[in-house]
């Protein structure tokens, strides 16, 4: 069965931990370990004859018997006795042994401070000499610790056991303390650190044969890869617990990697694959009549389906899955499947039985959580039972060691004063005092557990009233539920659909400015360069529309950031001039510009902003006109200090703008008439939406006013004036062109166009180019020479620039490892920035870029890494 599940799984490229999986099944005999035929109970039997080591043995193995079949109450008993045991034969390694016992069966009820003292108790018991013991115990310390959500002390018992196991590289406690340390990490978001230690985990489980112990830590990186988005990576580690699952044909853990792996393939698009690994996952579920698994299996299937539009299979799967949840009783993961069947039902317009799985999802999700709050009481009240047996216990002992003082004390005296009566009788009244006194301490341990039981009752009490809020709001948050996930997946479904259409369009408009730039730059003839221009005009247009599409996503979705930095505003609005003129022209149009002298020549704020919104109007009014006029007038509206507002007025004499068209541009959020903002709308309305909102988001106004005659657009933008000019800056950059001459420069790019003219733009700066057209060739330059700087494209064959750079950054040569990397990526997902800070990357530059934006990135990285 194994071979045939095997079967299913595709070809990989063999990465190091897939091979050690791999070669750790093939090349390794099978270990099996094999349970004593001999029961609890008649081990229990059989130690009452034994005497001695023979006897503490035996209550060790049976300690250990229980706690593996969580029989916590009995284990404890028996690990108190044999700790006595051991103190009486001064045994001190089964003393440590027992106290190490009693911790773990403490961790595992909960009663971390019980837990905690046994630990420290054993190690002071230890000899200084045993250091494997030492680290045992500074391990078990660490990790009790961090279930208690102390961080700190637990990394610092964790690292004393880390330095202290150095010395003997222990295989089990180097596994132990890595997988603790990667733990710690993992929950403090250090993922670096944390995927670090987990690989050190995995090689040492893998070497000493632990498989259970490698597989586990297999999953968890897969985990982590898939929250840090790396589906490859994760595809990767859940192989191999895959192939350490099936050495050892574990088939329901086999049956979850399958669940996952099918899961993955999904999100990489690969249905067929994902189909193949769902199908094994349903026949080992089958084999395990795991009903419950089964019904995940189905409703996994189904979704599938539905995606391939297998409507038949679809419906014969979710038909399926009811029936086995049917025959599962009301435990955690049903409740998320009625969910899932209920999305799926809803999708395939099957409303009726979407309704019956909502209900269904609501009233088991209300059992499990009642379930769960009878759990969680038992769990709390465990935990005092466990401390007043504890007590109870060294109460025991503390009467047993003053018992049997007193017995020696006895004998010695009935040995050398028998004739002594008056001395036996002051013995006789010594061991009453001292009886009567472990009563009055007795009494008063009753009284502090009476008060501990009125604690536990009050506070089920306040647990009750709080369960009974909690019901309430959990009925009301159902209700909103659906209606949340589903506006959750449309919002998703369209910022996915833009920035995949971002990026495709992206690339070309990248070459076709970078192009145009370039031929300015030949110094064409005059009416080849009104060619080039116009061009490059209706490349920047066709960019601004881009832009306009996605902006609208970002403000809508409140994620759009505003630049703050100085510019010059009279060269700004020159440039959007020239820039429209040969347009307004071709539309028979005049255009007339008065600019205000009074406007300071360097205000602080977002120039592109601008541009975009300028841009905006200018084309609205151009659109809307044909052999008319166009007035552009940018006057000082307000000069207080530092702060200073800009007032642009557009006015043309062209048709008007519709009253329904203005509504749209002014609310374009308004959904009451039950249709889309710009449904039937051309695309105007859009890019005056998005001028308006970009104005409102740096506390701008705008006004528009239309009329039969022609529109009128009034713009009021605030901004600040700069303490110092940009001269000086601008000599430093002078100064820093100079300096561009004989600069290596390494070009990662796997469109050749792109790679050409990037090279040009900076072989004119005297800059020594180098290209690549994959991270592998850029991996093989980086070994052989040294760059100054690294343009890093991100979406590319063989090796894409997020592992490319990473492995930049782990090259043993400082030099070589922190040369700045410059991201180049067509991508429109807000978190792309975000993420090439993460693998390392210095900057990032959105495409298409004009020659001037490439020359300030590489200006700012130069100026960071204070390159000379």
């Amino acid at each position: 069965m194994i071979s045939n599940l095997y079967s299913r799984t595709k070809r990989f490229k063999i990465s190091k931990y897939l091979l050690i999986g791999f070669l750790l099944i093939l090349g390794s005999a099978q270990s099996d370990l094999k349970a004593s035929d001999q029961s609890i109970e008649e081990l229990k039997v059989e130690i009452q004859a034994l005497q001695g080591d023979q006897k503490l043995y035996g209550l060790i193995n049976l300690v250990n018997r229980l706690y593996i079949a969580r029989e916590y109450k009995s284990a404890n008993k028996y690990a108190l006795e044999a700790l006595q045991l051991a103190k009486d034969n001064n045994h001190r390694t089964a003393t440590i042994e027992s106290y190490n016992l009693l911790g773990d069966i403490a961790r595992e009820r909960f009663d971390y401070a019980n837990a905690m003292s046994n630990y420290v108790m054993a190690l002071k018991a230890l000899d200084p000499q045993d250091v494997l013991n030492r680290i045992n115990c500074k391990t078990k310390i660490g990790r009790t610790f961090f279930l208690q959500q102390d961080f700190e002390s637990a990394e610092e018992n964790l690292r004393s056991a880390f330095e202290l196991n150095s010395e003997i590289r222990e295989p089990k406690h180097t596994a132990a303390i890595n997988e603790y340390l990667g733990d710690l990490y993992l929950e403090q978001e250090y993922f670096g650190k944390a995927r670090s230690y987990f690989k050190k985990a995995l090689e040492t489980r893998s070497s000493i044969k632990d498989f259970n112990g490698a597989a586990a830590i297999a999953r968890r990186m897969g985990q982590l890869s898939l929250d840090l988005g790396d589906l490859e990576g994760a595809e990767i580690y859940y192989m191999t617990s895959l192939d350490i699952f099936s050495g050892i044909n574990d088939l329901q853990e086999l049956a979850n990697d399958y669940n996952v792996l099918g899961q993955i393939n999904v999100e990489m698009g690969a249905y067929q694959e994902a189909l193949e690994d769902h199908y094994a996952a349903y026949d080992l579920n089958a084999q395990l009549e795991n009903h419950l698994n089964l019904a995940e299996s189905c409703t996994h299937l189904a979704s599938i389906n539905y995606m391939i539009n297998n409507s038949a299979a679809t419906k014969n799967y979710v038909a399926e899955a009811q029936e086995h949840l049917n025959k599962v009783d009301d435990i955690p993961g049903k409740e998320k499947i009625f969910f899932n069947l209920a999305l799926l039902s809803e999708k395939m317009k099957d409303y009726v039985r979407a309704l019956r799985f909502q209900q269904a999802y609501i009233e088991t999700k209300d059992k499990i959580f009642n379930k769960e709050k009878s759990s969680a009481l038992l769990q709390l009240t465990s935990k005092y039972e466990s401390e007043f047996s504890a007590e109870q216990q060294r109460q025991t002992i503390e009467k047993l060691e003053i018992a049997q003082s007193s017995s020696k004390k006895i004998r010695g005296f009935l040995m050398g004063l028998l004739g002594l009566i008056a001395l036996l009788c002051l013995s006789l009244y010594r061991n009453f005092k001292i009886k009567k006194g472990d009563n009055e301490l007795l009494t008063q341990k009753n009284a502090e557990i009476e008060q501990k039981n009125k604690e536990i009752d009050f506070k089920n009490i306040e647990l009750e009233e709080k369960n009974v809020s909690l019901d309430v709001a959990n009925k009301k948050l159902m209700r909103e539920i659906g209606e949340r996930e589903s506006i959750e997946n449309a919002s998703f479904a369209r910022d996915t659909f833009l920035a995949t259409m971002s990026h495709e369009m992206r690339t070309p408009m990248n070459n076709i400015v970078g192009l145009a730039h370039l031929l300015l730059d030949e110094e064409p003839r005059s009416d080849q360069k009104d060619y080039i221009r116009s061009m490059l005009f209706s490349a920047n247009n066709l960019t601004v529309f881009i832009n306009d599409v996605l902006d609208f996503s970002k403000i809508e979705a409140g994620k759009i950031t505003l630049d703050s930095r100085e510019f010059e505003p009279e060269k700004l609005f020159n440039d959007v001039y020239e820039r429209f003129l040969p347009s307004i022209e071709e539309n028979g149009n005049k255009i007339g510009v008065l600019y205000d002298e009074k406007i300071p020549n360097i205000l602080i704020g977002d120039p592109g902003r601008l541009n975009q919104i300028i841009t905006n109007f200018i084309m609205a009014s151009n659109n809307h006109t044909a052999g008319g006029n166009i007035q552009v007038a940018i006057r000082l509206d307000k000069l207080d200090y530092q702060d200073v507002n800009i007032k642009i007025e557009i006015k043309d004499d062209g048709a008007g703008l519709k009253p329904d068209l203005i509504r749209r541009i002014e609310n374009p959020y308004d959904r009451a008439s039950g249709e889309d903002a710009f449904e039937g709308a051309q695309n105007t309305a859009l890019g005056l939406v998005i001028a308006k909102r970009l104005a409102e988001l740096q506390n701008g106004q705008i006004y528009v006013i239309s009329s039969g005659a022609g529109n009128q657009f009034e713009i009021i933008l605030p901004y600040t004036i700069p303490k110092a000019s940009l001269t000086e800056a601008a000599k430093k950059d002078e100064e820093l062109y100079s300096n561009f001459i004989g600069k290596n420069v390494l070009i990662v790019e796997d469109n050749k166009i792109n790679q050409v003219v990037v090279a040009k733009m900076l072989t004119n700066l005297g800059i020594n180019i180098t290209t690549a057209d994959n991270g592998i060739e850029a991996l093989e330059a980086h070994k052989t020479r040294f760059f100054d700087l690294i343009l890093m494209d991100i979406q590319m064959p063989l090796m894409d620039g997020y592992k490319t750079t990473a492995e930049i950054r782990n090259n043993p040569d400082p030099q070589k490892s922190q040369v700045p990397i410059i991201a180049l990526t067509a991508s429109a997902f807000l978190s792309e920035k975000e993420k090439a800070k993460l693998f390392g990357m210095d900057d990032h530059l959105g495409k298409p870029f004009s020659p001037d934006e490439l020359i300030t990135k590489i200006i700012h990285s130069f100026k960071t890494h204070n390159v000379e």
